[in-house]
């Protein structure tokens, strides 16, 4: 009896160390997630292609690095995660959806092995529409805010409302004023229009194309899906046939700078309208710029020393970083370091007259997306390229 007793005061002994010990240990990890998230350096991620000088990643690079010069922000560590995703059409469908979840996991690996190893409090997100998921998912699991600087399908905020901030316009936006143009330019009045739409198959160019259909009706839409670019003559010769009198392209800049070239070799005067994802320097080198256009997303409210050196993306990720930093330095000054704090902080970035004075662009975020985000047609014969 007194060797079972004995035997019964140790593991009671060894159960109560147990439940101390693990105390010791975890309370302090779940104190330190509310209150030290904002002590010391914080990491910033930034997702997207580096890889080329105008890829959309180093677009964004270049506007958080003017940011980060700007100001002395010795307290920010920046990671750059770089991801390769194919925006050349000429795959199969199913070869370039099974490339993107690929893709898609091998960011949310990524996003996660810096997460715990690094205090992040936000992810600059450079990516398409085609694999920002992987960056919401991480953010939501996280509850990290996801600054989103280029991605503009509609449909990508469903379900990460909360914590994702997209500084741009979707393609609601953009489409509404690609309508526009359509009814107030040069092209035949709306009975007539016809108007030939060149798509790359992906999750970009297919939601422009349906939300077009939608705007305009399929009885003035004549899509063509340019799956490859080596049947892009005989496609632009048949719009010809039939009597099209305006082109769109939704496509990135690899396909459009082959489709402009091919369209001015067979010396066709309709015009040519590109969507935001053909961006690039490309089109100030073009000399047939006559009846040349391209929707953008509008950036006449800059208003700062940088403005000559961002062009095109790169005031989102400008942009982006300082969201972040203003907002970080408000929950400090009020005491306040959570990640549900910040996003939060974020979201109602519209009240707080202090962190709105010091950023180049007015924000407004409803359900993720920034109210004040608008779209603007740019003719490149007659105006500067954003």
């Amino acid at each position: 009896m007194l060797i079972q007793a004995k035997w019964k005061l140790l593991f009671w002994f060894l159960f109560f160390s147990f439940i101390v010990l693990n105390a010791h240990f975890s309370i302090p990890n779940i104190l330190s997630s509310k209150v030290e998230i904002f002590e010391g350096r914080n990491t910033i991620i930034i997702v997207g292609d580096f890889s080329k000088q105008e890829s959309f990643g180093n677009m964004i690079r270049n506007g958080v690095d003017i940011a980060i010069n700007e100001e002395d922000n010795k307290n920010y560590k920046i990671i750059f995660l770089n991801i390769t995703e194919n925006l050349v059409s000429d795959v199969s469908p199913s070869s370039m959806l099974s490339q993107t979840a690929e893709l898609i996991e091998n960011v949310k690996d990524n996003l996660i092995k810096v997460i715990a190893s690094d205090k992040v409090v936000g992810i600059i997100a450079a990516n398409t529409s085609q694999s920002i998921t992987g960056c919401l998912e991480i953010g939501k699991l996280y509850n990290i805010p996801v600054l989103i600087t280029i991605a503009t399908a509609d449909d990508i905020l469903i379900g990460y409302e909360k914590i994702a901030f997209r500084l741009l316009a979707n393609n609601k936006k953009q489409i509404e004023e690609i309508v526009k143009w359509s009814k107030t330019s040069n092209l035949k009045n709306n009975k007539d229009l016809q108007l030939g739409i060149l798509y790359s198959p992906t999750t970009y160019g297919f939601d422009l194309l349906q939300q077009l259909q939608v705007q305009i009706g399929i009885n003035h839409i004549i899509p063509f899906s340019i799956s490859t670019t080596t049947d892009l003559v005989g496609t632009l010769n048949y719009g010809k046939q039939i009597g099209i009198n305006g082109w769109i392209a939704f496509s990135y800049q690899q396909d459009a700078k082959e489709i402009l070239i091919k369209k001015s070799k067979l010396k066709m005067p309709e015009p040519i309208l590109f969507s935001d994802g053909a961006y690039g320097r490309w089109l100030e080198e073009i000399k047939y710029k006559k009846n040349v256009l391209l929707s953008f997303p509008d950036n006449n409210t800059i208003d700062t020393l940088s403005k000559k050196k961002l062009h095109g993306y790169s005031i989102f990720g400008y942009d982006a970083f300082r969201i972040l930093k203003h907002s970080i330095e408000k929950l400090i000054f009020n005491h306040k370091r959570s990640k549900q704090d910040l996003v939060e902080t974020i979201s109602t970035l519209k009240n707080d007259d202090k962190i709105q004075a010091k950023l180049i662009n007015k924000y407004s975020f409803i359900n993720g997306q920034n109210v004040y985000a608008k779209f603007r047609i740019y003719n490149m014969l007659n105006d500067k390229l954003p």
